[in-house]
């Protein structure tokens, strides 16, 4: 079974293997959700599995160093059955949005001086905006990290006045 944030493992060595800018997971933005918020508390990591982001994940991007406060999802209703279509159950978008909800709501309690959170898995982005509603913190996820990484890689010409 391919592990979530499998490829966090493996970011320098990718990075160093092509000539491209290379960005293999959303967990490379943990240091810079830390340096902005003060550097001074956990990041905190919502993940589909608590097990799956180890210590080894975390030396893969340059972060051992970073203090992270990790929850996991796999207690939750929704994300226990084998699959959404299987399962004889109908899920809609806002159960499961409000399980996720919950969740974060919990490692905020746990941790209540984190100062931001990274959505670890690629199908949390949809209840960031909720998520970042409710819990008044930095929300960062997959999206953030494409957004980031299409403007380092093909900035605009600026048509903005200047001074001069």
């Amino acid at each position: 079974m391919l592990r979530r944030s499998f490829l966090a493992l493996f970011q320098k060595e990718l990075s160093i293997a092509v000539s491209i800018p290379v960005f293999a997971s959303s967990l490379t933005q943990i240091p810079l959700a830390f340096q902005m918020t003060g550097a001074n508390t956990s990041v905190g990591v919502l993940a589909a599995e608590s097990s799956a982001i180890t210590d080894a994940h975390m030396a893969g991007i340059g972060v051992e160093n970073v203090p992270v406060v990790v929850m996991g999802l796999e207690n939750t209703r929704s994300l226990q059955l084998p699959s959404f279509a299987t399962s004889g159950m109908v899920w809609t978008f806002l159960i499961v949005e409000d399980e996720v909800v919950e969740a974060a709501l919990v490692l905020k309690a746990n941790a209540p001086n984190i100062r931001s959170l990274m959505l670890e898995c690629t199908d949390r982005p949809s209840f960031a905006a909720r998520i970042q509603q409710e819990l008044k913190l930095s929300v960062f996820d997959i999206i953030t990290l494409a957004e980031m990484a299409h403007r380092v890689t093909s900035r605009s010409p600026f048509t903005g006045t200047m001074p001069w």
